[in-house]
């Protein structure tokens, strides 16, 4: 015990493990805003992953999106089960308990949702989801993706730069493909330190505060591009720890509105362009990965507000509308198109494209019955779900 108490090497792990646990648990660089920047403390998508391939996750519907889905999971739920979010445990809901409930009600379903939307993502995330959660051995019941135009834009995916992509290729990468010594080291270090991960995180965070406090730009390029690049003094570092609360039923602040309506305008100029074939293989790629490993699928496109679609061309909707529908039918998948579905109206979004919670529990009520009403799908999912049941039966009583 003499020797512990004075071993200087000992008292120093104990210190960075105590850390590393702190780090982990508190997440303090959530509590720091500067504007324009994405702490990996705030960045739900390694919650979401970790609870996809968990082993003791006990779902059996696998819901896909994007934020579209992320506010109508949990928008229907804060106002049916009086529940309370913030923007950070917003992003962190992962239930879609107001399904499970019309699934129950309307269908017989035993259905018990994860939700696991990716904000800004493409399709591509939504197969990768998929890959990886049949690779950690989870077989879900239903596997239902939501999509809207948007998903579709080819970008990103192409080089596999996406959050989702970048979240596996570090957090997974086989150490033993690695060439050199510094490289192995490195990804060691950032697989299995917290601190070491966010080390950069950190070195922002004293970059800007202390180019702020000397009002100095932080790189040589900032300096001599001052028009392109924001300087320290306008990103202004703020501490809260009290994180915002999120109104599932107040519409977007009119300036949020605005730049997601400019948003779309570029996305659907891209869409224009013809720009999806990319992601749109990548649909027909995970609906083959469910047919492969005999799980039932549905595809659901989002409803939108009027003012969003007129943002998207006719010649391009229709493209979008008849390329989905190929897509699913080839496939033998079914199709849900809510995009212009005439019960929904304004007031049932946030903005023009997130619905808010009255329009949530319609939307999910609307889906429960569309499902209902197609006895031969209905057949087919039940079936599913009273194999998936009877093999976890067999599993506990052989253990």
């Amino acid at each position: 015990m003499q020797k512990f108490k004075s071993s200087t090497l000992l008292w120093i792990v104990l210190a960075l493990v105590l850390t590393d646990l702190f780090l982990v648990t508190v997440r303090p660089l959530r509590f720091v805003h500067i504007p324009g920047l994405l702490f990996a403390d705030e960045d739900a998508i390694g919650d979401k992953v970790s609870v996809l391939c968990s082993p003791t996750d006990q779902s059996n519907v696998l819901l896909l999106g994007t934020s579209l889905l992320e506010e109508a999971a949990a928008c229907a739920d804060a106002k049916k089960k009086n529940l309370h979010f913030t923007q950070y445990t917003l992003h962190r809901y992962l239930r879609a308990e107001t399904l499970d409930s019309e699934l129950r009600a309307k269908c017989s379903l035993p259905a018990k949702s994860l939700a696991v939307p990716i904000g800004g993502g493409l399709f591509y995330d939504s197969y990768l989801l998929v890959q990886k959660s049949l690779a950690a051995g989870k077989r879900p019941s239903l596997i239902v993706f939501t999509v809207a135009p948007r998903d579709f834009v080819d970008g990103q995916s192409v080089s596999k730069n996406s959050a989702v992509a970048c979240y596996f290729n570090w957090r997974f990468k086989d150490i033993k493909h690695i060439a050199d010594l510094p490289s192995a080291v490195d990804l060691a270090l950032v697989q299995n330190w917290n601190f070491y991960r966010l080390k950069s995180d950190y070195k922002t965070i004293f970059q800007v505060f202390s180019c702020s406090a000397l009002d100095r730009a932080p790189t040589l390029f900032a300096s001599t591009h001052k028009a392109d690049v924001p300087l320290p003094t306008t990103m202004p570092i703020s501490v809260s720890f009290t994180d915002k609360p999120f109104e599932p039923n107040l519409a977007f602040p009119a300036e949020h509105t605005e730049a997601t309506a400019k948003q779309y305008d570029d996305w659907y100029e891209q869409l224009g362009k013809n720009k999806s074939n990319e992601e749109f293989d990548y649909l027909a790629k995970a609906l083959q990965l469910c047919h492969d490993n005999d799980i039932p699928c549905l595809v659901v496109s989002m409803p939108l507000g009027e003012l969003n679609r007129r943002q998207l061309a006719q010649a391009v909707s229709s493209a979008y509308k008849a390329r989905l529908s190929s897509t699913c039918n080839s496939h033998g998948v079914k199709l849900i198109n809510l995009m212009e579905d005439v019960r929904f109206s304004a007031s049932d979004f946030l903005d023009n494209v997130h619905l808010n919670a009255n329009g949530a529990i319609k939307f999910w009520r609307v889906l429960g019955n569309e499902i209902n009403k197609d006895a031969q799908y209905l057949a087919f999912v039940k079936k599913t779900f009273d194999l998936r049941n009877n093999q976890q039966i067999s599993l506990g009583a052989r253990k």
